[in-house]
């Protein structure tokens, strides 16, 4: 396992950021302050530092290489846009506007630990939204081999200075980055901030990667859209790259409810699920799909060493595949099973 030393002079700036903000906040407390203290004002800040100790306390576990290291394709876009989202009360209440990019455009799949990604993207708005009143996000590419980057331009009103744990924030997220193998930038130009994440090809780790010998021989349908279902991490990657790789179109999903999400944009023809389709979440989702796509096909993820099997025609039974060998037969038995239902059909 890998770790990753933390510099010294970091763990000095984290000390001291929560050293100055205790001292600032206990002489505004002290009797006889010039300054009359809230009882808000304190609960602000106390939960200021909660939130930076929690920030401290996974960013150390990601560096000490603990948790998920699996890489996925990550749509870039869809990250930023939703993890703006749900920063817009905060912002708001920090005064500062933050505008996300347009959620339909170019698509930028970056390769990543999801985990980890998450954690980079809250550090910089944690930043941003206190560093400036404007926060404009935007997705670029850079250089020849046009590298994804996820760019902020911070506009600054001149009157709010970032303080120590604003540096604290950026000092961390800078560590994370450069672990993960990935370029932090920032510029200052007059009442602007510029904040950069250069991802290059993703972040260090590996995920398990089928041969060629995986993957169908003839060409599939790149038409055709398979939703891929299964709660757990390690085999929704692989699966998830194999299809990609045999060239088709793939939405993932962890849980029931965030395949329904999925189902308001598109309709799939192929369900792979890594729950029980025939009980429980795993049917009624079958039961939903088949209203809209009649022709839908199953293909159900088991642990089981000795499962492949195809579905046979009018039995209502997916085909099933176990989790163990998913890098020689998955893709097999979903091009069988998509040509079985929809050859010779134009759309």
């Amino acid at each position: 396992m890998n770790t990753v030393n933390i510099p010294p002079e970091l763990l000095g700036k984290v000390g001291e950021a929560f050293a100055v903000s205790l001292d600032a906040l206990q002489r505004r407390m002290a009797p006889g302050s010039a300054v009359a203290v809230r009882p808000e004002e304190v609960a602000a800040s106390v939960e200021r530092l909660r939130h930076l100790a929690i920030q401290l306390q996974e960013i150390a576990r990601m560096l000490g290489g603990e948790g998920s290291r699996d890489i996925e394709t990550i749509d870039l876009r869809e990250a930023i846009v939703d993890a703006c989202t749900g920063w817009q009360a905060a912002a708001q209440r920090r005064g500062a506007r933050l505008v996300a990019p347009p959620p339909r455009g170019e698509a930028f799949a970056v390769r990543a630990v999801a985990g980890v990604l998450d954690q980079l993207i809250e550090l910089l708005l944690d930043h941003a939204t206190r560093l400036g009143d404007e926060v404009h996000c935007a997705l670029e590419r850079q250089g020849d081999a046009a590298r994804p980057m996820l760019v902020l331009r911070v506009h600054r009103d001149g009157g709010r200075p970032a303080d120590g744990i604003d540096e604290v924030h950026w000092l961390l997220f800078a560590q994370l980055a450069r672990a993960r193998g990935m370029a932090p930038h920032r510029v200052a130009a007059g009442d602007g901030v510029t904040l950069m994440l250069d991802l290059g090809e993703g972040a260090a780790g590996e995920v398990p990667r089928a041969s060629s010998a995986g993957l169908p021989r003839t060409p599939v349908d790149a038409r055709r859209l398979v939703l891929l279902l299964e709660p757990l991490e390690r085999s929704r990657v692989l699966a998830g790259d194999l299809l990609r790789r045999a060239g088709l179109r793939v939405d993932v999903a962890a849980t029931p409810e965030q395949a329904r999400a999925a189902l308001r944009e598109r309709t799939p023809d192929l369900l792979v699920c890594g729950l029980d389709a025939a009980g429980g979440e795993g049917a009624a989702l079958v039961e939903e799909l088949r209203e809209s796509q009649p022709r839908l096909r199953v293909v159900e993820l088991v642990d089981d060493d000795s499962a492949f099997t195809l579905s046979l025609p009018g039995s209502g039974r997916p085909a099933r595949v176990g989790r163990h060998d998913l890098a020689r037969t998955l893709v097999a038995a979903v091009t069988q099973e998509l040509d079985a239902a929809y050859a010779g059909l134009s759309g």
